[in-house]
């Protein structure tokens, strides 16, 4: 490109030269921006999307077992408990222009869905798999069972084996708390149809940036992929949460970092990030992370969640991060 100039060709040379000059500044002083906007380009929660039938794509932690349901005055813990900050991101999140397209389906990618193969809970109606012990009796009896999806696990089942990914299938499980606890806080009624994915029991993260390849075209397609784990799930004391944390909000919002760059970073998370190991002892509650920002292309995302919770003498990092369609 000449950046314009054929359509200044009487300026004098030194003139064209300055116009030039001036010209390449501003772009690179748009390209910059502040420190500020090297972490959010725009706020996907007030900004809409330019492709009203498109999804985002979105990674959330879902919280601490049915916490989110449970009052103080039952036993539940301050930060994470039913009314708290944390629990109130989610119910609103559905209100903000991020969510402002109703999806044809919802794919969860949860950390509590773990396989040797990739996969798909198929049911033509969910039911429910309490998959937690030791907590008040009412969270047992929370009710979240909407439509299934089969025709889009049959898409999801197709796009894993066109990438040469063989995927199994399992029609009676039923929803783990990954995906009926921050739904249910979502999206009540359970009219939108829901279907999961699992987590691979090899702890790939090589296989699960492959996975997420694979379903980059379900956000287009109108399907809202959810990546439910946790941006940290260990004994991590504060400092060393709220490192781990920034450094993740760094490799997921940086905008001086490629694709490739960032691919890098999630793949070798162990050995780059700070206290990898105490924010992740195990690490099936980061890897949701890894399918979702690959099926985004590990494009530039954004920070919509940045909270760091004191959980027993524990911190929890509630990070959650969304790729817009306009960001793809």
């Amino acid at each position: 490109s000449t950046w314009g100039l054929k359509s200044v060709p009487t300026l004098p040379r030194l003139l064209r030269a300055l116009f030039v000059i001036a010209t390449l500044a501003s772009i690179c002083a748009l390209v910059r921006g502040s420190s500020s906007a090297r972490h959010r380009i725009r706020d996907p929660l007030r900004s809409p999307a330019m492709d009203s039938s498109a999804q985002p794509i979105l990674f959330l932690t879902h919280g601490a077992g049915p916490m989110a349901f449970v009052s103080e005055a039952d036993g539940g813990l301050p930060g994470v408990c039913k009314g708290s900050k944390t629990a109130q991101f989610l119910e609103r999140l559905p209100s903000t222009a991020l969510l402002a397209s109703r999806p044809k389906a919802i794919l969860v990618v949860s950390a509590h869905f773990e396989k040797s193969r990739p996969t798909v809970y198929r049911a033509e109606a969910n039911d429910m798999l309490f998959d937690y012990g030791g907590f008040p009796r009412h969270t047992y009896e929370l009710d979240f069972r909407p439509p299934g999806a089969p025709a889009v696990a049959d898409r999801v089942l197709e796009l894993l084996a066109a990438a040469g990914i063989d995927a199994g299938v399992e029609r009676k499980r039923g929803l783990d708390h990954g995906a009926f606890i921050p739904l249910l806080l979502m999206y009540p009624d359970a009219s939108i149809p829901v279907l999961e994915l699992s987590v691979l029991s090899s702890l790939s993260p090589q296989e699960h940036v492959a996975m997420g390849r694979a379903l980059a075209p379900l956000a287009a397609e109108g399907v809202l992929l959810i990546g439910s784990g946790s941006a940290t799930h260990g004994r991590s004391n504060k400092k060393q949460a709220r490192e781990f944390l920034d450094w993740l909000k760094g490799v997921i919002a940086d905008d001086s970092l490629s694709p490739a760059e960032r691919e890098e970073r999630l793949v070798e998370w162990q050995r780059l990030a700070p206290h990898a190991r105490l924010n992740h002892p195990r690490e099936e509650h980061l890897l949701p992370l890894h399918v979702v920002a690959a099926a985004a292309g590990f494009c530039q995302g954004a920070v919509i969640q940045d909270d760091l919770i004191d959980v027993m003498g524990m911190a929890l990092g509630f990070g959650s991060y969304a790729w817009t369609p306009t960001a793809q």
